[in-house]
């Protein structure tokens, strides 16, 4: 009678554990991001600052049609890199977060061109 007992709960502890659910992990994310800040006012120049919680970038001007500014980074070890920029024209500038970890969605990636 023991010996059943025992052959039954070892069977229900195999095939309890062969049921554990397997946990989807998301694809691994770039090892670099590259960001690209591209002036795309017809006939104004766009002053750009970007920087992160670590990392003042600075002052950009970019003056005509299509002048651009670019910079890449690695996400840091906890996952919490975020960059934010502020454009300015000289009446007007809008404020923005330009990069943050998306750990759940891949809506960052889908918006953005592959590879810049």
């Amino acid at each position: 009678m023991i010996k059943n007992i025992v052959v039954f709960f070892l069977f229900t502890v195999a095939l309890v554990g062969a049921e554990v659910p397997r946990v989807a992990l998301p694809p691994p994310g770039p090892s670099r991001y590259y960001i690209h800040v591209v002036n795309g006012l017809s006939k104004l120049g766009l002053l750009v600052h970007c920087q992160s919680k670590d990392d003042d970038l600075g002052y950009h001007r970019l003056l005509n049609h299509g002048d651009d500014y670019q910079w890449n980074f690695k996400v840091n070890f906890w996952g919490t890199t975020l960059y934010w920029c502020k454009l300015e024209t000289p009446h007007a500038y809008v404020s923005f977060e330009s990069f943050w970890p998306e750990q759940q969605h891949l809506w960052l990636r889908d918006r953005c061109k592959h590879g810049t």
